[in-house]
């Protein structure tokens, strides 16, 4: 892995009870201002990816349990900032590492 990537750590009491969302709405604020709001389409990374993507030394399920409610709270704030829509990918079932994960999107 190059030296300037950045792995997300989740460790085993990680919290995401106030996550600051401030620098994307801000870049969602502008692409809104510079696209209009209709066409203006926010994409994330899925919680499945994002935590298989991550160290961590919880299990997949509780670590995108814990997860969940931030991305409730930043899709909220999508909506009021008027979003149409929100694109989440999540790439890593088309993956070996996400074959194990499926367990996770059925549940």
């Amino acid at each position: 892995m190059p030296p300037y990537s950045q792995v997300p750590e989740l460790e085993g009491d990680f919290s995401c009870k106030s996550p600051n969302f401030k620098p994307l709405l801000e870049k969602v604020t502008r692409a809104q201002s510079l696209l209009g709001k209709p066409r203006a389409i926010p994409m994330l990374i899925g919680p499945v990816t994002f935590v298989l993507l991550s160290k961590r030394d919880l299990a997949l399920p509780d670590a995108v349990e814990r997860l969940l409610p931030a991305y409730g709270q930043l899709l909220r704030q999508l909506q009021q900032l008027g979003c149409p829509e929100v694109q989440l990918h999540e790439p890593c079932p088309a993956t070996d590492a996400g074959a194990a994960a499926r367990e996770v999107y059925e549940s």
